[in-house]
């Protein structure tokens, strides 16, 4: 009984794990500087943008900008 109760134990902590992993790999950083370059789109240095607004307006929950 006890070894059953470890081993689903064990299992529930690997999955909430697993899953706590799984949504911050989902997380966009958005960069931001004075002046916009490349694209714009902020999704890179290289395409970083100028309008800091934007890209917290295009943010969602768990993006960092």
């Amino acid at each position: 009984m006890k070894k059953q109760f470890t081993s689903k134990f064990t299992l529930s902590c690997a999955f909430i794990i697993f899953n706590l992993i799984a949504i911050n790999s989902f997380a966009v950083i958005r960069y931001v500087k004075p002046t916009a370059t490349g694209t714009g789109d902020g999704l890179s240095w290289v395409n970083a943008s100028a309008d800091l607004q934007a890209m917290i307006n295009a943010s969602s929950s768990g993006d960092e900008v």
